[in-house]
């Protein structure tokens, strides 16, 4: 399944690709990650810690 930074990235990398995210788009910030993502903002900055 991958760790939930990998579950985070791999759909922003595939709108990128498919140009769905075109060139100079507006990211998703942080809490529509977590909710996108179905994660608590304490799961990600405790995993990015710990990296």
């Amino acid at each position: 399944m991958g760790s939930l930074p990998e579950r985070m990235a791999r759909p922003l990398r595939q709108d990128t690709v498919s140009g769905r995210l075109p060139p100079g788009a507006r990211l998703p910030n942080r809490d529509e990650l977590c909710q996108r993502d179905d994660a608590s903002q304490v799961e990600s900055v405790q995993r990015k810690r710990s990296q």
